[in-house]
């Protein structure tokens, strides 16, 4: 990586962008953005993830961009032109083209998007990532699968990941949370990186806490679907964990 480059003001700014609201229903965004890739995983803020995939860990996912935004009581589809996460230097003329559907349907809920994402002038990769969440009072669980391919030589499941996560809210206090997932990258007979499963297992403790936190996931960005996601008392809702108790990795 450009370290030079990474320490400039727009690289070192994770968000900060201007939305325009010019219609009920339909809003525009521009500046440093979150790049619009589905999944659960991707959308956790980095101080509540304890364990994660290679594909999270190897993703620059702020860009600058401009977004169009369609948003209703269920629905937020945002369509986004950005710089590619694997630009490295200024006017490096690469661009990511970006389509995101997030669905709120009660208990479940969705983090749609298919993506082209340039990683050599004129070469685009394509993702098609499927991002699953099933919420309860006192419980959730969701299962993210994402396909990673060259346009230039498509193929399903050479390259992808697959991450599943459960967590349970015991009481106000605990919680219990497992979480699994397996990448592989083979794509033209060559493994790049050797196929693995990975899992967790955690014992949380919350400390109650009334005050209004902010949080740097993409749920708190979001304005019109957002409030009812997830419920109050939600393993993800206002708590956050200040201690872990118990960590088992496999």
């Amino acid at each position: 990586a450009n370290i030079n480059f990474s320490q400039t003001f727009f690289q070192a700014t994770d968000w900060l962008h201007l939305d325009w609201h010019f219609a009920d229903r339909f809003y525009v965004s521009a500046g440093k953005e979150v790049i619009a890739i589905g999944a659960w995983e991707y959308d956790v803020a980095p101080i509540d993830m304890y364990y994660c995939s290679e594909f999270y860990n190897n993703i620059n996912c702020f860009e600058i961009g401009a977004s169009l935004h369609y948003a209703d009581e269920n629905n937020h589809l945002q369509l986004q032109l950005c710089n590619s996460p694997y630009v490295d230097k200024p006017l490096q003329n690469l661009y990511a083209v970006n389509l995101m559907w997030t669905g709120n349907f009660r208990w479940f809920n969705t983090i749609y998007s298919t993506n082209l994402i340039g990683y050599e002038p004129d070469k685009f990769m394509h993702y098609i990532v499927l991002g699953h969440k099933f919420s309860f009072d006192h419980w959730y669980c969701y299962v993210d699968v994402m396909n990673r391919t060259a346009l230039d030589d498509y193929s399903l499941f050479k390259d992808y990941s697959v991450m599943a996560e459960c967590k349970w809210l015991v009481s106000p206090q605990w919680a219990l949370f497992a979480k699994g997932g397996y990448d592989e990258n083979s794509i033209s007979g060559i493994r790049v990186s050797k196929a693995f499963n990975n899992s967790e297992y955690e014992l949380e403790h919350f400390r109650k806490n009334n005050d209004n936190q902010t949080r740097g996931d993409r749920q708190c960005m979001r304005e019109a679907v957002q409030d009812d996601v997830l419920p109050r008392n939600h393993p993800e809702g206002d708590q956050r964990g200040d201690l872990l108790l118990a960590s088992i990795h496999l």
